[in-house]
């Protein structure tokens, strides 16, 4: 899952740290919502669910 997240942010041209694929990637596998201040990287994910 970690390496489809990342291939895609590269091909989007929006390339994130590994550490945020592996966490986004993590959340998308258990389909639950990411809590996090770091917002700017994560809203870069459209699957991604974001609890403030």
């Amino acid at each position: 899952m970690g390496i489809v997240v990342d291939s895609d942010m590269k091909a989007k041209g929006k390339s994130i740290d590994i550490r945020d694929v592996l966490i986004a990637a993590i959340t998308l596998q258990n389909e639950v919502s990411l809590l996090t201040r770091n917002r700017e990287h994560f809203e870069r994910i459209e699957e991604l669910v974001l609890v403030d």
